[in-house]
C-alpha cells in the first residue's frame, strides 16, 4: 500500500516542483540534475550581484526596526499563521479552523492579505462569527494589495507580527481543510516528543489521502527528509515520504513551511527575515537551518490533522502575477546562500545584507552540524537522503 500511495502523493511534490517518485514509499521526485549541472548553476548564480539589472528597490520590503515584543505566555493557545495569496480557498480554511477545533476560543489566527479587488478572495466570507472574533482579538488581521506583494517570506513575516504571546505558533497555506479537534491532536503530538523545542510538521495529504489514513486508522504517517540532491540554484532540497505510524513522532532532518507547529517564543530565537523577497524553494531550508542551529529539533507528526489542496494550477500566483518575480528572487537567493556559506559578501546585492546579522544562524549548534545531520555538502555539491535525525 505503501508504494501505492507513492503515486497519489505526486501533488504534494508541487512545493518543490518534484515528481512521481521512482522508488516505494517516497512522496515526490525532482527532476534529476548531474552535480556538474548544479555546480555550473552555482557559478552563474555567484554572480548575480554585479550582472542583474533587476531594480532591487522594487523587490526589498521597506527597512523597519521591529522586534517581537515579549509577551506573557498563554497556555494552552494556538497561534495559527496564514498568508493568503488572491486565494478563494482562504475563507474555508478559516471556517474550518474555528469549526473544527475543540477547543475554538483557545485558537487565534493571523492572516495576512494580499488581495485584488475581488471580494470572492476575501479570508472571511465563510464564517458567520468573524466579526465577532475581529473584536475579540481571535481574528488579526493585516491587509495588502496583491500589487504590493513579495512572496511567501514577506508574508510570513507580517504574520508574525500578529502573535500576541499564544503558547503554540502553527505557519500553515492558506489551502487547507482541517480534522475534528485538530487543535487538541496538534497539542497532544507536540506534547508527545518530550521536547521544549519540538517543531512538529509535513506536507499534509490530499483529501482523498486523508480519507484512506483515517479509514486504515492512521496506520501510515507523512515524514519529511532531505532529498539528496541539489535544485537548480544549488539548494538541497526536501521530500516527504509515506511510512508505518511509530508510537511518537519520529525526529526528521525538516520541517514543511505549508504546516508546521512551534513553541511561540520561538519568535524571540528566530524571528521572520524579511528580506527575502519572491522566495519559495529556500524558505523551508533556510528556516530549518537557522531553526536547527537555534536548538530546535524537527517532527513529523504521527497523525495527519489537515490535508491540503495541491496543484491549484487555475488560481491566482504572486510569481505569474509580478513580472520582476524572478530577478527578486535570484537577489534573495543569493542573500540565503550567504547565510549558508555558498556565497561570499561581494556576490550578495548591497541591499540584501540588510540586518544581515539579526536573521543568521543561531549558537545552539553549527551550521557544519546541520548540514552533517542533514546529510549534505554545499560545498561539495554532494548530499545524500537523510529520513532520521539521532540526538545531538
Amino acid at each position: 500500500m505503501v508504494a501505492a500511495w507513492a503515486a497519489l502523493l505526486a501533488f504534494v511534490a508541487y512545493r518543490l516542483y518534484m515528481q512521481i517518485p521512482a522508488s516505494p514509499g517516497a512522496v515526490n521526485e525532482e527532476m534529476k540534475a548531474s552535480t556538474a549541472g548544479a555546480r555550473k548553476d552555482k557559478e552563474r548564480l555567484l554572480s548575480l550581484g554585479k550582472s542583474d539589472t533587476t531594480r532591487v528597490g522594487e523587490c526589498m520590503q521597506k527597512p523597519e526596526k521591529w522586534e517581537a515584543a515579549h509577551h506573557p505566555k498563554i497556555p494552552g493557545t494556538i497561534f495559527v499563521s496564514v498568508a493568503s495569496y488572491r486565494d478563494d480557498e482562504c475563507k474555508d480554511t478559516v471556517y474550518d479552523m474555528f469549526a473544527k477545533a475543540k477547543h475554538p476560543n483557545n485558537v487565534f489566527v493571523g492572516v495576512v492579505q494580499q488581495n485584488s479587488d475581488a471580494t470572492k478572495e476575501d479570508c472571511f466570507d465563510r464564517c458567520p462569527d468573524c466579526a465577532a472574533r475581529k473584536q475579540s482579538g481571535h481574528i488579526r488581521v493585516a491587509n495588502f494589495s496583491h500589487m504590493d506583494a513579495k512572496g511567501p517570506t514577506f508574508a510570513r513575516y507580517h504574520a508574525s507580527k500578529l502573535w500576541r504571546g499564544e503558547e503554540y505558533y502553527m505557519q500553515i497555506d492558506s489551502h487547507l481543510k482541517f480534522e475534528q479537534d485538530w487543535d487538541q491532536t496538534l497539542i497532544d503530538q507536540m506534547r508527545a516528543t518530550g521536547d521544549p523545542k519540538a517543531v512538529l510538521g509535513h506536507y499534509p495529504p490530499t483529501a482523498k489521502q486523508m480519507k484512506e489514513m483515517k479509514n486504515n486508522r492512521f496506520t501510515t504517517m507523512i515524514t519529511m527528509c532531505s532529498k539528496g540532491e541539489l535544485n537548480d540554484d544549488g539548494i538541497p532540497t526536501i521530500e516527504a515520504q509515506i511510512e508505518a505510524s511509530t508510537a511518537t513522532p519520529p525526529r526528521v532532518p525538516y520541517m514543511a513551511a505549508g504546516l508546521m507547529c512551534m513553541p511561540g517564543a520561538a519568535l524571540y530565537d528566530v524571528p521572520y527575515d524579511p528580506y527575502l523577497s519572491y522566495v519559495f524553494h529556500l524558505e523551508e531550508q533556510l528556516f530549518a537551518a537557522r531553526m536547527w542551529t537555534s536548538g530546535y529539533n524537527f517532527y513529523s507528526p504521527v497523525k495527519a490533522f489537515a490535508s491540503h489542496h495541491y496543484g491549484r494550477s487555475d488560481k491566482p500566483k504572486y510569481s505569474t502575477d509580478h513580472g520582476e518575480a524572478d530577478g527578486c528572487r535570484r537577489h534573495a537567493i543569493q542573500r540565503g546562500k550567504y547565510y549558508f556559506g555558498m556565497a561570499k559578501k561581494e556576490h550578495v546585492h548591497p541591499d540584501y545584507m540588510m540586518e544581515i546579522d539579526k536573521y543568521g544562524m543561531g549558537k545552539e549548534r553549527t551550521l557544519a552540524d546541520f548540514w552533517k545531520a542533514t546529510g549534505g555538502d554545499p560545498n561539495t555539491g554532494k548530499q545524500k537522503r537523510v529520513c532520521r535525525v539521532g540526538r545531538m
